[in-house]
């Protein structure tokens, strides 16, 4: 679940596992987590029938990573990561059949499907222009609905927190058809934007994400032309000034 709280797989094997469903033959891996804010430590992951360990996506300031495991003789490839900020410590990854380490920062629109079903209830669902304020150090997720009609709009978040802190947002998964859905998010409040504004663009400058506010507020403006295909979400933060500093 992708709005699961931080914990610890400690001095576990996962061994021999991967087959999801017998009759259509499909496999998954012994270990998948979509927005991964846990330690894995002392994991033996092994003897397994696809990849053995994926993390889809990496909270930034959870200190995620993999340490003191074995992960070997899987059928795929021993660890896959999709989102940076993850660490991998005194592991051995030996003898599996494809790679035994693998960034791939894309994913399948039925992986985004999967990562977007596991947010939960309490997402904020982005249909309307509005202004949203986050608690200290809080982690908010946001989505956007799936309609069947043309439609010409724009629709503005404003995102304030408390002072000293500041908006941390990262995007999770998009529409690459950025000529119908197009996202930016400015480096101000909604009312004083400007075209020479601080703004990135998805998926222009997704090598910038997650991206830091300057002062105490963000802007997310997302254009629809066309059909909203509620793919788009993202995670927001409050971080305090000496964490979201890190990152800018």
């Amino acid at each position: 679940m992708t709005s699961a709280v931080p914990s610890r797989l400690y001095h576990v094997s996962v061994t021999d596992v991967g087959l999801m469903d017998p009759a259509a033959i499909t496999y998954s891996p012994a270990i998948r987590i979509d927005y991964n804010v846990h330690t894995l430590e002392h994991v033996t992951v092994a003897d397994n029938l696809a990849d053995g360990v994926v993390i889809m996506r990496n909270d930034v300031y959870a200190g995620a990573r993999l340490a003191s495991s074995q992960v070997r003789d899987n059928a795929g490839t021993g660890v896959v990561v999709r989102g940076s900020f993850f660490e991998v410590y005194d592991c051995r990854l030996t003898g599996n059949r494809r790679a035994g380490f693998e960034y791939n920062p894309s994913y399948t629109a039925d992986e985004a499907l999967q990562v977007r079903a596991g947010i939960g209830d309490k997402r904020i669902l982005f249909d309307r222009s509005m202004s949203i304020h986050l608690d200290n150090e809080n982690r908010r997720w946001v989505t956007t609905p799936r309609r069947f009609v043309n439609e010409t709009w724009t629709y503005d978040l404003q995102v304030s927190v408390e002072r000293l802190h500041k908006v941390v947002v990262d995007v999770v998964d998009y529409n690459p058809e950025t000529n119908v859905e197009l996202v930016t998010v400015y480096d101000s409040r909604q009312q004083s934007i400007r075209p020479d504004t601080l703004h990135w663009t998805v998926d222009e400058d997704m090598v910038d994400f997650p991206v830091v506010s300057q002062l105490t507020y963000l802007t997310i403006r997302w254009k629809v032309s066309g059909i909203s295909s509620g793919r788009l979400a993202f995670v927001l933060r409050s971080s305090e000034l000496r964490h979201a500093d890190c990152f800018t």
